[in-house]
């Protein structure tokens, strides 16, 4: 072949392949922004029935994100904040923790037979488990720290990881894994997504929760706060720990949440979801925010499908500040994750 029809053929199949690099390119971004606009229309609170709930949680977040609008708030400003124990997960007939605590008080039980006739402990061997429900503020903190006094803070969380594993709801026949809202871990997850900051405040005890909050919930340990047990240094063998101390230094409960929220967070909220009446003060310091805000009572009306019991301690004054009411029986589709 002659030198020319050489040159012309290389140059003919260098145009050729060129056409098909860039065909190739187009074809490849129609395909990612047919991916992306797919996902655009994923409905990102799929266990959630349509609506006035839902459709007023999409259009809060649409509106505070929404950088040209007129309510816009700045990412650092989006703080979410939310209840633990009825809000995340069940906290009926009895606590989450609270079955924890009263696993590791009766393994214990042995060493201090005094126990069975002193309250609180003699509630832990009645066979009518009512009595554990009528527990008050001074009775949980006698059960925690005699549970998990004088333990280091490693033993502590192994010691959670390891009643996780194996423990059932005695009720709902599920472990902790199965036992989260399925709705509510959507809700984290939809406003992480749009630059939200989410946190759990809970009346539970802070180091349970951050055992299983990354899991279950997403939510960094340190996006924690809770009731807080007494901590100090110590060093044995010459390694050094952090042990829990028998006495509890605050019990984050209905005034101090929003104390400590502004201690902890350091900012006012813009979203609050709680359930009871602990969580009034969080809602109304979140309510009172200048500007807007998004406030969410979780209502138990499900007893086919979860609890149902009325807290109208907190159901008043949502009906009087316009905070939104979410009834478990109207607005999820699914309670538990499938």
């Amino acid at each position: 072949m002659h030198p020319a029809q050489c040159a012309g053929l290389k140059e003919e199949r260098g145009h050729a392949m060129k056409r098909m690099l860039v065909v190739t390119s187009i074809i490849i971004v129609l395909f990612v922004v047919s991916i992306l606009q797919a996902d655009a229309q994923i409905d990102p609170l799929l266990s959630w029935n349509e609506g006035p709930a839902k459709q007023r949680i999409l259009r809060f977040v649409e509106e505070v994100t929404r950088e040209s609008g007129p309510n816009y708030v700045p990412p650092a400003e989006c703080v979410a904040v939310f209840d633990s124990d009825g809000t995340l997960w069940p906290e009926r007939p009895l606590p989450i923790e609270l079955y924890f605590v009263i696993h590791r008080l009766r393994q214990l039980a042995p060493k201090h037979p005094q126990w069975r006739k002193t309250p609180p402990f003699k509630a832990l061997f009645q066979k009518n488990p009512k009595a554990l429900t009528t527990l008050n503020r001074q009775d949980m903190e006698k059960y925690i720290l005699s549970a998990y006094g004088n333990m280091a803070q490693e033993v502590f969380r192994h010691e959670v990881q390891e009643w996780m594993a194996t423990w059932q709801h005695p009720q709902l026949k599920v472990g902790v894994k199965g036992l989260y809202y399925e709705p509510m871990h959507e809700f984290l997850h939809y406003l992480r997504g749009n630059g939200f900051k989410t946190f759990i405040v809970t009346g539970g005890s802070s180091d349970f929760v951050r055992a299983m909050s990354e899991p279950l919930y997403g939510v960094p340990i340190d996006q924690v706060v809770g009731t807080e047990i007494g901590l100090r240094y110590k060093v044995t063998g010459g390694k050094s720990f952090i042990v829990r101390d028998p006495k509890v230094t605050s019990f984050e409960n209905g005034l101090l949440k929003p104390v400590n929220i502004e201690r902890h967070i350091g900012r006012r909220p813009l979203i609050a979801v709680g359930n009871s009446k602990s969580d009034i003060e969080t809602l109304t310091y979140t309510s009172d925010r200048h500007g807007l805000s998004l406030c969410i009572v979780i209502s138990h009306d499900d007893a086919s499908r979860e609890f149902e019991y009325r807290a109208d301690e907190v159901l008043k004054p949502a009906q009087g500040r316009g905070w939104l009411v979410v009834s478990i029986k109207r607005d999820w589709k699914f309670v538990f994750p499938k």
